[in-house]
């Protein structure tokens, strides 16, 4: 995540803002289930961002085979956050071609982002979202009895980007929770983890200067 050096006019116009937000119904169709698409959140959203000094930018570039989206809230104090997610480029459908293809992870970037940035929930997903909340409780590493909980589709997409922007390999991270995927991260691990990458990155930065 990047930001502007203040974000306290920022921060206050988003709490505004997520007191006021609600779920967008669903209103499209994945494998076996219903969620809201792009245009019925950012119907929800519009409002409430222009309500409280706030815009958001999407834009859309690409990274070897991977399409990226970086996506800027801004304040019109000035103040920014911003974050990068990135997203397979290549067809996923036998009737899809290439153009289609980019633009299908265009938009599931996009979603996911505006998701994770306005704090959206469950209506915000889609049948990949739902396979991430679907792996709610997973058993502890050499505790078979004891369960603990996963972090949810907004908190995937947060560490992946901390990974990424610390240089960290995933897979040796996987492998020290002893976990096969990023979506069954145990929560109880989720905010050390986040702030050991952090301090990484800020190491990476003061060693760059």
């Amino acid at each position: 995540m990047q930001s502007s050096e203040s974000i306290k006019n920022i921060a206050a116009a988003l709490c505004k803002l997520q007191g006021e937000i609600i779920d967008a119904p669903s209103n499209a169709k994945g494998h076996n289930h219903e969620y809201a698409d792009l245009n019925a959140m950012l119907k929800i959203a519009r409002p409430l961002l222009a309500k409280n000094g706030l815009a958001l930018s999407q834009l859309i570039g690409t990274a070897e085979d991977m399409v990226t989206v970086e996506s800027v809230l801004m304040h019109e104090s000035g103040e920014y956050i911003s974050s990068t997610i990135s997203v397979p480029s290549g067809a996923s459908g036998k009737m899809m071609n290439a153009l289609q293809a980019i633009g299908s992870s265009v938009s599931y970037a996009r979603r996911y982002a505006l998701a994770a940035l306005l704090n959206f929930t469950k209506n915000g997903d889609d049948d990949d979202g739902q396979s991430v909340n679907a792996v709610k409780y997973m058993p502890q590493p050499n505790k078979p009895i004891s369960l603990t909980a996963c972090i949810n589709e907004s908190q995937v997409i947060e560490l992946i980007m901390l990974i990424k922007q610390a240089g960290k390999d995933k897979d040796k991270l996987l492998d020290y929770y002893k976990i096969d995927k990023i979506e069954q991260f145990p929560l109880n691990s989720f905010e050390g983890q986040c702030n050991q990458l952090k301090r990484t990155i800020e190491k990476n930065k003061l060693g760059t200067v």
